[in-house]
């Protein structure tokens, strides 16, 4: 039985956000489409950075049909009471990011309202958050083949959902789509009448940037919790320090 779904998407860039398209579906369950816009994103990625957008969207829908929802309903404008899920998909063409919300209405009576999502990600976790649902997936087929002999569903074969898995985590892994997590995961240490040097910890990395005593701006980088990931083998890390826009040191791992 399928999971009927609407996703609402809009545009943001600059200080201008566009009223959201809806598109529905007869079935899209989180298992299924979070990984499906994965491959999405991913997919603009690799055409060359292909904008971000609704158009792009749609574009992936056509080519790959059946995996993303495009029946588009112009006149919805809001939550219909016969749907499972609900996913609030927002694109940023100048920073290539998206934010995606599910919110899961197959358990709450109808009309009520969304609550708060079951999951809520950015291009920084996406791709760990499609082989969570990828192995959600293959432990269902598993468990499937196990109760019928051995015979597994179709199409539900557990090693592809585990290949799949494994091919979400390398992309987490590599060094870009660590950067947007780290730095979306960034905390602004304020300054405090006993310390009174703010400081932003990135990765680990601690970065002081504070008026002394004397009027000087002063920048201090402390490395010691750095995280191992960003690490070269002979423990260093590489840094680039810019003022308005040229560079005044760089430091190679």
């Amino acid at each position: 039985m399928g999971a009927p779904a609407v996703i609402a998407i809009d545009e943001t860039t600059g200080t201008q956000t566009t009223a959201p398209r809806w598109f529905r579906s007869g079935s899209a369950s989180p298992e299924f489409q979070v990984p499906h816009l994965a491959d999405f994103y991913a997919w603009t990625v690799e055409q060359q950075q292909l904008p971000l957008t609704v158009d792009s969207y749609l574009r992936y829908a056509a080519d790959h049909p059946g995996v993303l929802p495009d029946n588009e309903s112009a006149g919805l404008g809001r939550v219909p009471g016969d749907v499972s899920y609900v996913y609030r998909l927002t694109l940023n063409e100048d920073q290539h990011g998206l934010h995606l919300e599910v919110y899961d209405l197959s358990t709450r009576p109808r009309g009520q309202k969304l609550g708060k999502p079951v999951e809520s990600l950015t291009q920084g976790d996406l791709y760990e958050a499609a082989a969570r649902w990828c192995d959600t997936v293959a432990a269902r087929c598993e468990r499937y083949a196990d109760t019928n002999a051995g015979i597994p569903m179709p199409g539900g074969e557990p090693q592809i959902w585990l290949d799949r898995a494994a091919s979400y985590r390398q992309r987490h892994a590599s060094t870009p789509v660590r950067a947007v997590a780290v730095n979306l995961a960034a905390e602004f240490h304020p300054a405090t009448f006993d310390i009174v040097q703010p400081c932003i910890q990135v990765a680990g990395v601690w970065v002081f940037a504070y008026i002394n005593p004397d009027g000087v701006l002063q920048v201090s980088v402390h490395l010691d919790d750095t995280e191992l990931w960003l690490l070269s083998p002979t423990s260093t890390i590489p840094i680039r320090v810019t003022v308005q826009g040229a560079d005044v040191f760089t430091a190679d791992a």
